[in-house]
């Protein structure tokens, strides 16, 4: 048993602005209740930012990947033109 004074921690894994709360005292929450929603506005905004993060670091890798194989091909060339 628990007081109606005492706090109960809710965390949330994204941050918004709250829309609808369905939380009663004494009431019954089952698992998949929804408990509370979130506008989606920072949602969309995040998830925008991330698509754009995760864009730029797959072009960077693929730069990296070009120097990297050039280089290798041109130790190659050179290692073949010593043994000639």
């Amino acid at each position: 048993m628990r007081s109606t004074t005492d706090n109960v921690p809710l965390s949330s894994l994204v941050s918004g602005k709250v829309t609808f709360v369905n939380l009663k005292n004494n009431s019954i929450v089952h698992k998949g209740d929804t408990l509370v929603q979130l506008t989606q506005e920072n949602l969309d905004t995040e998830k925008a930012t991330n698509q754009e993060v995760s864009s730029t670091v797959q072009d960077q890798v693929h730069d990296l990947s070009i120097v990297i194989l050039s280089k290798s091909n041109t130790l190659q060339l050179s290692k073949n033109d010593n043994q000639a």
